[in-house]
């Protein structure tokens, strides 16, 4: 579009109240341009608000059509220009023109997002699992309860290595504390959950925010020719816990007590804790579905597919999630 006299590119972003401008796309083409301090407050889709540096309302020029309208720079770095709901009520765009110069190229998930990768667990930006139980809860105490010989090895490298990812933390004493049980996974390794039925799951005031249901996984792969399936790495551990909830998190171990300071697998209301979370993160993006760790993205070309995914990476990414290459 012409703004203001320079040619500028901008991404259509029709989830976007607002045209936003980068200030390195500001000083690179429209530092002609006096900007007025901005009483707006802007906030990213993850709830982060946006440094607004001021505001200005500029000539646009498009296929011949003329509008005087306002944008907003932003300090962010990295990031296109956004064409925002304000400008597109305002403009009839060609969007057959639009859509032709998209040229496919697919994209390497590691080479694009490094960053999503990783043996450290991830951390879930802006979102804090709140464990809330009913009135007549009272606080319940279980010791450990014995491992056979063979696993103790395992066991022991697994809760070290959370130990040190600051996925539990030890506590000398708690009124509430779980027995363990130890799940074999496929890799040979071992994933450790607390037996919390017998604990706190019993009195949990469980979220009632509703799961997928086949209808949605169906009515999204409708017409589909591609796929990408991402894998979501420990998926309710990338959630911190609201530190007034995690003494009722506590497991009791032969090497001492813990208490989680992420979201453990067994707590009854994780399920719908994660998947709110997860599908606020990826709202607004078409032909994606999410079920607890699993992330489906479909496609009805190329294009399309490769299209989606990058969104959806890219929002896992300002999100602080990471991702498990061998099951993507």
């Amino acid at each position: 579009m012409d703004v203001a006299g320079r040619q500028i590119e901008l991404e259509i972003d029709t989830g976007a109240t607002v045209t936003i401008i980068p200030t390195s796309t500001y000083q690179k083409y429209l530092k002609h341009i006096q900007l007025r301090p901005s009483t707006t407050r802007l906030h990213a889709y993850n709830g982060q608000p946006l440094n607004v540096q001021g505001e200005a309302e500029v000539p646009v020029r498009y296929k011949g059509q003329q509008v005087n309208v306002k944008f907003h720079v932003v300090k962010v770095k990295n990031k296109p220009a956004i064409l925002g709901r304000d400008w597109l009520k305002h403009f009839k765009l060609d969007w057959d023109s639009i859509f032709t110069v998209q040229k496919f190229q697919a994209i390497d998930p590691v080479e694009t997002f490094p960053q999503l990768f990783g043996t450290v667990v991830g951390t879930l930006v802006g979102y804090q699992a709140n464990i809330m139980l009913n009135t007549d809860a009272r606080p319940k105490f279980h010791r450990p309860r014995p491992i056979p010989y063979a696993l103790h090895s395992k066991v022991d490298a697994e809760l070290e290595r959370m130990r040190k990812e600051s996925i539990l933390k030890p506590v000398e004493k708690s009124e509430w504390a779980a027995p363990i049980v130890v799940v074999r996974k496929g890799d040979g390794n071992v994933r450790i959950c607390g037996d919390y039925k017998v604990t706190i799951n019993p009195y949990i005031d469980l979220d009632q925010y509703p799961m997928p249901n086949p209808d949605d996984l169906f009515s999204t792969l409708a017409g589909g020719k591609k796929f990408s399936r991402l894998d979501l790495k420990q998926a309710y551990q990338q959630m911190l816990v609201d530190p007034r909830s995690q003494q009722y998190l506590t497991i009791n171990t032969h090497k001492g007590m813990f208490t989680y300071t992420r979201m453990p697998f067994g707590i009854s209301s994780a399920p719908s804790i994660w998947q709110r979370a997860i599908d606020n993160v990826l709202s607004g993006l078409d032909g994606v579905i999410c079920y607890l760790d699993d992330i489906l993205i479909v496609g009805n070309s190329d294009e399309q597919h490769n299209h989606r995914l990058f969104k959806v990476l890219e929002r896992l990414n300002q999100a602080g999630i990471k991702l498990k290459m061998e099951k993507m």
